[in-house]
């Protein structure tokens, strides 16, 4: 089924119950999304029980069956019918000719594609109502925005709703602060994300993961700054199609940009000496801090922050080596994800309308990444018009533990930027230009953190825990035990702790489990103190007993080494 018009077709239905309700209601946008629709609206404030009517009203119009039926306007004839509805108006300066869709006695402004008729849509379910200013300019009106899912039947409506459910319950925000992962602070600025010690650990485990990647893909490490002068991202490319999302100042004579991406540096360190084709490939590697400046409403937890920890590579190769570069970056994409214990799903992304170079070189990037993908037998979807402005891509999403899509890793074909900074290597015939792809596995260290925390819900695997043992003497008799025990655990490389509040060892347990989710509890009493043993408690809320010390490093150092539970 194709959702995105399906979900369309039902953002318009509700546009037209809301307007048939409250007609003096202005109208905004009405989008299918990855998980359903919205649509925004200008002139009431919205309730729960506004929500039940609308729903009410939505189900009669898809009982009527009514047509989308679509036509094309003179400019003229679109501004005299959407006199009143202003929003619709800045949208129609804004767009090339004009199309409506009719349905029943509603008209929008919409490109399409929808549905034959509304009696297609089976099943609607109205989620929830948020604030959000028209356009994402925090300068600009407030509306109200109604979320929405429709589906088949009632079975997929459940299931979508058990979904939603699980991930309220697996909020990385909610997590991460029982958890003690990382926070925000108004002072600092919303969008810079704090780290607190636990988070860091994470966050130091992913980078020696993926530096590991690096190393067995022969990527060698680099270090960048994070300001350059604006005439560097001219001459890349960003000045001119990314430059909202950047921030600049003035320094002397110099009018500076602080980086949103580090290909613009990697270039000029392959092109600080002469080079043959016998060193290609050539790849750099950086895990860096770069900045991306998002609207306040754009803002969400770590999924969407302004200072991003990025895993960044370039390779720089020759025409002949693109297909087997790329499949080896596709093959560590994959195992990445196999690791982490989701499923990679590949999505071919073509050429935006917002892009630099000609068609041309667009037609070869793309067809170059087509045949790689057909010939190495991997399925992939087509999303036309979202490859970055410099080329196309390959994205990867990965597949959660609760069925969401997270779009995670990337592999970009550049024929653009070697281009535009006169790249070359020498070869026996003269100078040839190379292709660079640019390629980011983990992506953003912090979303890829926040949405492992609602993968595991907590429950990180042992290599990731921030604590992944901790100690419980159960009297003051078996402290100094304890403490011998935990010493010995942390000289193996095991990231131990000892509890020696004087709550309950039930308190202690529980602490332990259900907030810091900790994979090994070390319960030491006095027989243990009597025999030299353990009594151990893992995640199945099994005791262990008469366990060793040594038994115990061998077990959880096995499940740090393989990277598993």
């Amino acid at each position: 089924m194709d959702y995105e018009k399906y979900w369309h077709s039902s953002a318009h239905i509700l546009a037209a119950a809301v307007k048939k309700l409250w007609p003096k209601i202005k109208l905004g946008i009405g989008p299918a999304i990855e998980n359903g629709f919205y649509y925004e609206f200008y002139g009431k404030k919205f309730t729960k029980d506004d929500l039940k009517k609308i729903e009410k009203e939505m189900r009669k119009m898809i009982s009527e069956k009514l047509k989308f039926e679509r036509r094309d306007l003179k400019r003229t004839e679109a501004k005299k019918m959407f006199k009143n509805e202003p929003f619709k108006l800045e949208l129609l300066e804004e767009m090339g000719a004009p199309s409506i869709y009719t349905t029943g006695d509603f008209v929008d402004l919409c490109k399409g594609p929808h549905v034959n008729n509304t009696g297609n849509i089976k099943e609607v379910k109205l989620l929830k109502i948020s604030a959000s200013y028209w356009k994402g300019d925090n300068k600009r009106e407030s509306l109200q925005r109604i979320y929405g899912i429709s589906f088949n039947s009632k079975k997929e409506i459940r299931q979508f709703t058990h979904m939603m459910e699980e991930a309220i319950k697996r909020d990385h925000r909610k997590i991460g602060k029982e958890m003690e992962l990382f926070g925000f602070n108004e002072l600092v600025s919303p969008g810079f994300s704090l780290m607190y010690p636990n988070g860091t650990v994470i966050m130091e485990e992913l980078r020696k993961f993926i530096n590991q990647i690096n190393k067995e893909m022969g990527f060698k490490n680099v270090w960048t700054p994070h300001v350059a002068k604006t005439e560097l991202w001219k001459i890349s490319g960003h000045y001119e199609a990314y430059r909202e999302k950047m921030y600049m100042f003035k320094s002397g004579k110099n009018q500076m940009a602080i980086k949103p991406m580090n290909c613009p540096f990697h270039v000029q360190i392959y092109k600080r000496k002469r080079r043959s084709y016998k060193e290609l490939p050539i790849r750099y590697s950086e895990i860096a801090t770069v900045y991306r400046n998002e609207q306040s409403g754009e803002l969400h937890g770590l999924m969407r922050v302004i200072t991003i920890n990025m895993d960044d590579r370039h390779s720089f190769v020759k025409s002949d080596q693109i297909e087997s570069e790329i499949k080896m970056l596709m093959n560590s994409v994959k195992k990445v994800i196999d690791i982490f214990g989701m499923k990679a799903v590949f999505n071919l992304s073509t050429r935006p309308k917002k892009r630099i170079g000609s068609d041309e070189v667009w037609d070869k990037a793309e067809k170059t990444l087509k045949d790689v993908l057909e010939k190495n037998k991997i399925n992939y979807i087509l999303k036309e018009g979202e490859g970055a402005f410099y080329g196309p891509k390959v994205d990867v999403d990965a597949m959660d533990a609760i069925g969401r899509k997270w779009q995670l890793s990337t592999i970009q074909l550049d024929l653009s930027m070697p281009e535009r900074f006169d790249l070359d290597y020498l070869t026996n015939k003269g100078k040839e230009r190379p292709a660079m792809i640019h390629c980011a596995i983990l992506g953003s260290v912090e979303r890829l953190m926040g949405i492992l925390i609602e993968h595991y819900a907590g429950k990180f695997p042992v290599w990731l825990s921030p604590i992944q043992a901790m100690v419980l003497p159960i009297t003051d008799r078996n402290v100094k035990y304890a403490e011998k025990v935990n010493e010995e655990l942390k000289k193996s490389g095991i990231r131990s702790e000892i509890n020696r509040s004087q709550n309950t060892l039930q308190y202690k347990i529980r602490d332990a489990q259900t907030k810091m989710k900790i994979p090994y509890l070390i319960i030491v009493g006095d027989k243990e103190l009597e025999k030299k043993k353990l009594a151990v408690r893992d995640r199945s809320n099994k005791t262990k007993y008469n366990v060793s010390t040594k038994q115990l490093i061998k077990e959880i150092r096995e499940k740090i080494d393989k990277r598993s539970e």
